[in-house]
């Protein structure tokens, strides 16, 4: 069910929104306006912002959504007393998507809900095509590295742990020159799969680039890591690739880094602190979880 949220310190524009809300399958809830600061917003963001403009902070509110961490994305709908072109055309510059005159009729509210939340839905189809890798069907490198980003500052702002996983296939060259550049990619197919299925909704498995794959665990500290991470480890090892007289095992191995305990101060951090993990993992004969 997609989420509406008004922003508005006016009782009586919540109340009337909320007794001719006509769009079905959509949540609607409310917002006292007086959100500036990441740390005022929930970590789940809305689906659509209906923003109340006539108060004194509207255009700085609007400026800081479209620049905020959380809700940067959320298309916006300005409501307001706009009469005319000089009036609105401004607030679309600020970054609105839409506006509705005040006070709303009930006929356009829905109609404009309906439309900006079905752009959304297409707009995100498209970066969904945009961020996935084509042939194991997981995120790519790209959309890791924004969510790095993201998820590491929700962890430092909430102060709540989040580790980040490296896994690399081990001699992978090998399964390519031995059986095959074909089933090497039905080697990363199927690794790919049997990780999403160890993993929760709310981690983040990505192929990070040719045999190496990486996890991004929000609210997990280093023994949770570890666990998790030992689980994939053996899963994979105890797993045969391929099928008749054409199969072949093969491991990984797994570097973990974990906020707070590696004082990252940025996403780069966690990733240097992985990666050196990982180097040690296949120095010391591969097949294994190092987390500190």
């Amino acid at each position: 069910m997609e989420n509406v949220v008004i922003l508005s310190g006016d009782p009586k524009l919540q109340e009337k929104i909320a007794r001719e809300w006509e769009v079905e399958e959509c949540r609607l809830s409310t917002r006292e306006d007086d959100v500036l600061g990441e740390d005022a917003l929930p970590l789940e963001s809305p689906d659509l912002i209906l923003l109340d403009m006539r108060q004194d902070r509207g255009e700085e509110l609007l400026a800081w959504l479209r620049k905020s961490v959380s809700w940067g994305d959320v298309p916006i709908i300005a409501l307001g007393e706009f009469g005319s072109p000089e009036e609105w055309a401004p607030i679309l510059e600020y970054g609105a998507c839409d506006f509705l005159a005040f006070p709303p009729s009930r006929v356009e509210l829905a109609a404009k809900v309906k439309a900006r939340l079905r752009d959304k839905k297409r707009l995100d189809q498209f970066k969904a095509e945009a961020v996935v890798d084509e042939l194991t069907g997981v995120y790519n490198r790209r959309y890791m590295e924004s969510q790095l980003v993201s998820k590491l500052g929700e962890a430092q702002r909430y102060h709540h742990p989040f580790s980040y996983m490296i896994l690399d296939i081990d001699h992978f060259k090998r399964v390519n020159d031995d059986m095959g550049h074909p089933f090497g990619d039905l080697v990363l197919h199927e690794v790919a799969t049997l990780m999403r299925g160890l993993i929760r909704k709310e981690d983040v498995l990505t192929r990070y680039g040719g045999e190496e794959f990486a996890l991004l665990l929000p609210h997990t500290d280093r023994t949770g890591a570890s666990v998790l991470g030992e689980r994939v480890r053996a899963a994979v090892a105890e797993k045969s690739f391929g099928k008749g007289e054409k199969q072949r095992q093969v491991t990984i191995s797994i570097g973990v880094a974990t906020y707070p305990l590696d004082s990252a101060i940025k996403g780069a951090d966690l990733v240097d602190c992985a990666d050196e993990r990982l180097y040690r993992a296949k120095a010391e004969g591969r097949n294994r979880v190092i987390c500190e």
